[in-house]
């Protein structure tokens, strides 16, 4: 006996809110388009896909790209006819942390007189965590009953990519300036409005994600952005300008179409799966330490900075073992500073691009870093470090936040511009604390027309750099970066 569409949906429903850390298990099979793939499916997605019926499969968690093939899938019909797709592809979700969707392709039922009802994992699929999804089955939601929200997780800001433009294959990420936090919704198929146009302002307007405040009490907020645009994908990300945990994702039936558009969404609302690493690594007073190398190339001087930050936190004993002289010589450097040991005085720090993302890895003595910064200067230049309150200019793609109640501490120039303390150091006085910041002005010896002060921020402040960050030290080599937009 047929399931009634209202049944379906609560199923697909029920399904995505379940936890996921489960035996590994298929979410959602929905019948998007029935002999509707376009013709330039031939070459976007495969050979002979255009005309050919498209069926998306969500996964309960990412799978390997490799253990996919069209053989693995098994779709029954209604009168029990079991298909095999001609291919499938995770085409066009392919971003990163979206490896879950997989489309299959082929002659897969006739949504009139045979539809599909049930999709089963007949081969061996792989998770990342490498769990096979042999045996996994779903029923199969139909073209009429409109596609449904079917995932909701936190982002780690380890797969963030804030400010990227969208591609042929990739979508725009959240802004960097505003975000906090990001919560990735998945579909059951891919979405448009309900003209048939991207989601935009008035669909983003429409989501409402519930959080749980630090002090326990619980509120719903409204994306400040929507993103994940322009690919495509069943996928959106919503831009969160408020800390808190996320607890649920609802969005109102009525205003977003499948790919055949024929069927507007029913109304969804899911739980959040929020991973352990979906919240940034708290910094406020970790200990870290650099190593700043220069290297003579040509007639330039190139500087990288070296630190610690997420690989460990400088244990003492190896610090101290570390030999400048030694470094330089091994290295082939023409000078090495050891800069620590330090502490971060700011609450997060988001690696936004370049080769601040990278993760370049070294080992220094016994110590891993990453490179995190570089400076480029003419031979004869100054260095960083090489005077105090005088400007460096280092290429770094950063983005630091710090959080509201919690106190800044800030220099201002003859002309006005304000530096914000991103570290202090124990180079000087190796007794020196974060609780000492308060009071440091009057231990510094400033140059006429410079003041130092502390400030106890009202609301989150970010800081980015764009690429490029000018930075300042004091008498005790703390390190202050330029703040390019207002404070307040």
């Amino acid at each position: 006996m047929r399931m009634t569409i209202a049944l379906l949906v609560c199923l697909v429903m029920f399904m995505g809110a379940a936890a996921q850390a489960d035996a590994p298990t298929l979410l959602s099979a929905y019948f998007g388009l029935d002999n509707a793939l376009p013709r330039q499916a031939n070459i976007a997605l495969c050979r002979g896909a255009g005309g050919q019926d498209g069926m998306p499969v969500i996964f309960s968690s990412e799978i390997e790209a490799e253990s996919l093939q069209p053989e693995d899938f098994a779709v029954i019909t209604e009168s029990g006819v079991v298909n095999t797709p001609r291919c499938v592809t995770l085409s066009p979700a392919l971003d990163s942390g979206e490896l879950r969707t997989a489309l299959l392709i082929g002659e897969l039922g006739d949504a009139e007189t045979d539809p599909p009802a049930r999709v089963e994992i007949v081969g061996v699929i792989l998770g990342m965590d490498g769990r096979s999804f042999q045996g996994a089955s779903v029923v199969v939601t139909p073209l009429s009953a409109g596609p449904g929200l079917i995932v909701a997780e936190s982002v780690p800001p380890s797969q963030w990519t804030l400010d990227r433009e969208s591609g042929q294959q990739q979508g725009d990420g959240c802004p960097s300036a505003g975000t906090m936090q990001i919560v990735r919704v998945t579909w059951a198929g891919g979405v448009s409005n309900a003209q048939g146009d991207e989601a935009g302002d008035p669909e983003r307007a429409l989501y409402r994600v519930s959080l749980r405040l630090a002090d326990g009490t619980e509120t719903n907020v409204t994306p400040f952005a929507l993103a994940d645009l322009g690919d495509g994908d069943n996928n959106h990300l919503l831009c969160l300008d408020q800390r808190g945990t996320p607890l649920t994702v609802s969005f109102p039936a009525g205003h977003l179409l499948d790919p055949n558009r024929d069927a507007l969404n029913p109304a969804s609302s899911l739980a959040v799966q929020v991973y352990p690493d979906s919240a940034p690594a708290p910094t406020r007073n970790v200990r870290y330490c650099e190593v700043v190398s220069t290297y003579r190339r040509g007639l330039t001087l190139r500087t990288e900075i070296w630190n610690t930050l997420g690989l460990n936190d400088c244990p003492a004993e190896e610090w101290e073992a570390l030999d400048a002289a030694a470094l330089q010589s091994e290295l082939g450097a023409v000078n090495v500073r050891l800069n620590g040991p330090r502490y971060w005085v700011l609450d997060e720090i988001t690696a936004v691009g370049g080769l601040t993302a990278a993760g370049d890895e070294t080992t220094f003595g016994t110590i891993g870093m990453r490179l995190r910064a570089v400076l480029e200067t003419r031979i004869g230049g100054d260095l960083v470090g090489d005077h105090l309150y005088t400007p460096n200019t280092v290429q770094r793609d950063t983005r630091y936040v710090f959080y509201a109640g919690d106190y800044i501490y800030t220099l201002t120039d003859p002309d006005g511009q304000i530096y914000v303390m991103q570290s202090y150091a124990q180079i000087i006085d190796p007794a020196l604390t974060i609780d000492d910041l308060l009071t440091l002005g009057d231990r510094l010896d400033l140059p006429d027309g410079w003041m130092y002060a502390p400030i106890r921020l009202e609301r989150d402040l970010i800081l980015l750099s764009g690429g490029q960050a000018t930075i300042v030290q004091d008498d005790f080599f703390n390190t202050y970066q330029m703040a390019r937009q207002p404070l307040s």
